[in-house]
């Protein structure tokens, strides 16, 4: 039985050299057992074995080093004692830091900051405002834009804090009186315009409400949810809670909005192009269809719209009503600038 250096070499990967050495000897058959078949066979292991050997010693002689473990919030920083003074340093001694973030963190959680976490609220608030259900706050008179003077956006822009139209010119896209009363012509103005207002007057001219839909129109069908969607209705005199009485600047709240309930879903119940503005299903609902009801409105509040500190059954006297003037509000966007919401949405009835 012949064994070559290969076999010898595979019997290596396995980094025991004694064991190598003892597995050699065994396999050299009595009859071919000879002083130069063994040299030949056992000089790979012994050399490597020597190597090794060399290795270790060296190995030995370094100073020791001490691995030192620091854990601050969110940072494990590995290193010696002298690494860890600076994150910059190098050292071709010792190693240089080593910084890990973030994996301890579930392991350690930091202790509940009670303010920290309302700033941390607030600022996601600031930021992606329509996520959360409408504020009833409003705006003081001190936000009313130069270009919305003289004009109903003067009363408008009060409503619009925490949305995406606040700081935003708005135009009217819509005028009933002058575009039509039909479904047809409310789409061919509104529909890819992004969030919207809404104000409607009654034909007793002392009713005015309307509603903001946060994803406008855009004539594709179905419903488009969001839970920042609100109703507002004037008010008679102050007081009560929500938006009544006087802001914190003492300017006179004379408008109370009305929060989405039950989520965001059916927010904006029918997107239908043959259909025209429903806030839920019966929130507030103007059809928009041709013939003697074209002006009608109704309302019914409770179900997907609060009913507020009046309770109110209806945002409307009696629960319908005929109008006078509708009205739609738009932000204004430069050209190729991106309109939120523009197209389709996905409607998961959660907002």
């Amino acid at each position: 039985m012949t064994i070559t250096s290969p076999v010898v070499t595979t019997i290596m990967k396995r980094r025991s050299y004694l064991v190598a050495l003892a597995s050699a000897l065994l396999l050299i058959d009595d009859r071919t057992r000879s002083s130069t078949t063994c040299d030949a066979l056992l000089a790979p292991v012994v050399s490597a074995f020597r190597l090794r050997h060399q290795q270790q010693q060296q190995h030995q002689q370094q100073p020791a080093k001490r691995l030192t473990v620091h854990y601050v919030p969110s940072t494990i920083a590995i290193g010696t004692p002298r690494s860890t003074r600076t994150c910059t340093s190098t050292s071709t001694t010792r190693p240089s830091l080593v910084v890990a973030h973030g994996w301890l963190d579930n392991f350690l959680p930091k202790p509940y900051d009670a303010e920290a976490d309302a700033a941390a609220d607030e600022q996601r608030r600031t930021e992606y405002p329509e996520q959360y259900a409408a504020t009833y706050e409003l705006l003081s008179r001190s936000a009313i834009l130069p270009s919305d003077t003289g004009t109903d956006a003067e009363f408008i822009r009060p409503l619009l804090k925490q949305t995406q139209l606040e700081c935003r010119e708005i135009k009217v896209v819509y005028d009933a009186n002058v575009h039509g009363w039909d479904a047809a012509a409310f789409h061919s103005k509104v529909d890819g315009c992004g969030a919207a207002v809404v104000i409607v007057k009654t034909d007793d001219g002392a009713t005015v409400v309307g509603g903001y839909n946060p994803k406008g129109w855009s004539g594709l069908g179905g419903a488009r949810p969001s839970v920042a969607s609100f109703l507002f209705y004037k008010r008679n005199g102050g007081g009560g809670g929500g938006g009544g009485g006087d802001d914190s600047e003492g300017n006179r709240r004379i408008y109370q909005k009305l929060r989405k309930v039950g989520g965001g879903g059916l927010a904006c119940a029918n997107d239908d192009p043959r259909g025209g503005i429903y806030f839920g299903p019966d929130a507030l609902v103007i059809p928009l269809q041709p013939g003697p009801r074209e002006r009608m409105a109704q309302s019914k509040l409770g179900p997907y719209f609060e009913r507020g500190p009046d309770d109110l059954s209806s945002i409307l006297s009696g629960g319908a009503a005929t109008l006078e003037d509708l009205k739609v509000w738009v932000g204004v966007y430069a050209d190729g600038e991106d309109v939120p919401y523009s197209g389709a949405v996905l409607d998961m009835t959660s907002g």
